[in-house]
């Protein structure tokens, strides 16, 4: 299946709409380009910081719509006069401050835009004594690849790679996710069990991407002083070189190296190709410089529903090791139709659902499968609750307009 066809079959089911207005997005599939930095606090890099926003609003043009900057709450609808001077701001910030900031597409601060910029600019203080870093991130839609798409997306990855101070980072498709992030986070883990070719969670700036890499995607960027413990630039280039059946390709730039996975991103779909092969020769290639451990990707449990907690953060980070590491459960496969005819309606956001209560251990189910434990079964698309014996066949429909429906079950404690 190519690209296109498959992300068209399959993007309906990771498009999210708010549960107050669905047409408005709170979680989606994208590209997503993720830079982590060190130092960029140093006047230098703070200007280089605002150069790259100002040549993403020349990509992005009037499609931005709001910001904020400082803080959440200060925030603004766009205007290129506005965006001017925040970043007129960013450059000329001091060191011992942080920067801050969003702009997005998106309606704003609760909803995700197709595209969008975020940042994280640690002040200079706090980062030598925390030892933390910093981080830049870029929301696009996989539409910017159709055509010659491509060869300008890898371009403007080596360009901003080289203007900020970046230690590793990644680029490819990725959950989008909006400012109030921590609400939907049980969606992400349960898309991120069926999507293991997308990066998940908020970029964060964890200690611990001083000593390595997150993960790799499509392209995993790295600068130069990483090429030691790879055995140098010559001995990776052999390496790659012996993946190139897999699809692994080296690309220089000019602060480092960029490892290729492919000439196309994968979803890491569970139903077609859970382990892309290009995806598992890169992670073979760069486990010596990938984190031993991952802090928790989410936010601890709102009310009881289920998110990524230290020990699937590292099944995650893993999930490209061997088959069957991740997803830590079987994942039932999902029905997924046909696009709808031009003629026909369609909604592909789906409402987000609604959180379960607190206590115990949550069970999922899907229409037509043999009812797992007895209790009272609850379906947030359908909005109803149905009390199912154990081994009856769970109820229909198996889609509503707004997308696949799912049965759950709070299993209490003790």
């Amino acid at each position: 299946m190519e690209f296109f066809e498959e992300w068209d079959a399959t993007k309906w089911h990771f498009t999210y709409g708010s549960e107050d207005d669905p047409d408005k997005v709170v979680l989606q599939g994208g590209l997503v380009i993720v830079f982590y930095l060190l130092k960029s606090y140093a006047q230098a890099n703070r200007s280089e910081l605002a150069g790259v926003m100002r040549r993403l609003e020349e990509i992005m043009g009037r499609r931005l719509h709001w910001g904020y900057w400082e803080h959440p709450r200060k925030r603004g609808k766009y205007t290129p006069e506005r965006f001017s001077a925040f970043a007129e701001s960013v450059r000329t910030q001091p060191p011992t401050h942080v920067v801050q900031f969003t702009w997005s597409s998106g309606p704003g601060y609760d909803f995700v835009g197709d595209w969008g910029m975020r940042g994280f600019s640690q002040g200079s203080l706090f980062e030598e004594a925390w030892k933390t870093v910093s981080y830049f991130q870029v929301y696009l839609p996989v539409e910017v690849l159709r055509g010659d798409g491509r060869a300008a997306f890898e371009k403007l990855l080596a360009e901003l790679a080289m203007r900020l101070p970046v230690l590793h980072g990644f680029a490819g498709l990725g959950f989008q996710q909006c400012d109030e992030f921590h609400r939907y986070e049980n969606l992400e883990l349960e898309l991120a069990e069926q999507f293991l070719g997308f990066d998940v969670a908020d970029p964060m700036g964890h200690p611990e991407f001083r000593d390595g890499i997150k993960s790799v995607n499509w392209y995993t960027i790295l600068h130069r002083s990483w090429l030691e413990k790879l055995g140098g630039r010559e001995a990776l280039e052999q390496a790659v070189h012996n993946e190139t059946a897999n699809g692994l390709s080296l690309i220089d730039y000019s602060n480092g190296v960029m490892v290729k996975a492919g000439e196309w991103p994968s979803l890491g779909w569970t139903e077609r190709d859970p382990q892309p092969a290009a995806y598992v020769a890169a992670n073979r290639l760069l486990k010596p410089i990938r984190v031993s451990e991952l802090r928790c990707l989410h936010m601890g449990s709102i009310v009881g529903e289920v998110r990524f907690d230290e020990m699937s953060s590292n099944d995650w980070l893993r999930r490209f090791d061997a088959p069957g590491i991740w997803p830590p459960r079987p994942v039932e496969p999902i029905a997924i139709p046909p696009t709808p005819a031009v003629d026909e309606p369609a909604e592909p956001v789906q409402p987000a659902p609604t959180a379960q209560p607190s206590g115990g251990r949550v069970l999922r189910a899907y229409p037509g499968q043999p009812c797992p434990r007895d209790g009272d079964w609850f379906s947030p698309f359908l909005k109803r609750t149905e009390r199912l014996k154990e081994g009856e066949p769970m109820p229909g429909p198996e889609t509503t307009r707004q997308g696949a429906v799912t049965w759950y079950l709070r299993e209490v404690d003790g």
